[in-house]
């Protein structure tokens, strides 16, 4: 539902962290902002490719 809603959403996976990710890895969770907020900042921050908006979460077909 949010690609279809939301087409410049992004999605950053850190692995093996929980719901705490601010805290299990701050430098790199606080990095990831950073650079998000930088490209917005800069206008750099772009539509996903149009090859991603179909309706699994995944990208995989059902």
């Amino acid at each position: 539902m949010l690609k279809r809603t939301m087409p410049s959403a992004g999605l950053l996976v850190l692995p093996k962290t929980g719901r705490t990710v601010n805290l299990e890895e701050p430098d790199t969770f606080n990095r990831a902002v950073l650079d998000f907020l930088a490209a917005v900042e800069l206008d750099r921050w772009d539509r996903r490719d149009p090859r991603a908006r179909g309706l699994s979460s995944t990208g995989l077909e059902r």
